[in-house]
């Protein structure tokens, strides 16, 4: 019985929407509010995770 192996971790598709939302974020702070707070509530995001992933 063979058993597949495949490696353990995230798709290249998920990584690349995390990264695509991750950088509209990024935009939004930048170019729109120029707020991190009101960025965080548009998105619906804690402080925590924008400074975790920040």
């Amino acid at each position: 019985m063979q058993v597949s192996r495949r490696p353990v971790g995230i798709r290249p598709q998920c990584a690349l929407k995390a990264f695509k939302h991750w950088l509209a974020v990024l935009r939004h702070v930048k170019e729109v509010s120029g707020s991190v707070a009101a960025t965080c509530r548009y998105y619906g995001i804690s402080r925590q995770c924008y400074n975790l992933a920040g």
